[in-house]
């Protein structure tokens, strides 16, 4: 039995998948429109939220690794 990650994508998948990818490499939304053929900003910005949280995610355990790094060489 395939597991479901394996599963093909669909031309929704694969077009959310390509906006998720442009929005991540810093595209504007007028670039991932011009690329995926989204007509409105509605789907791109509902994408955007989720690698604005996945960037700031990232951004904030950096920091965390950056504190606990300085705070063990001061020890």
């Amino acid at each position: 039995m395939a597991s479901p990650a394996a599963a093909p994508l669909g031309k929704s998948g694969l077009r959310k998948n390509a906006t998720i990818k442009l929005l991540e490499a810093g595209c504007s939304n007028s670039q991932v429109k011009a690329i995926t053929g989204h007509s409105t900003d509605v789907m791109v910005n509902l994408y955007g939220k989720k690698v604005n949280q996945r960037r700031q995610a990232r951004e904030a355990m950096e920091k965390v690794v950056r504190f606990d790094k300085v705070a063990s060489e001061n020890d």
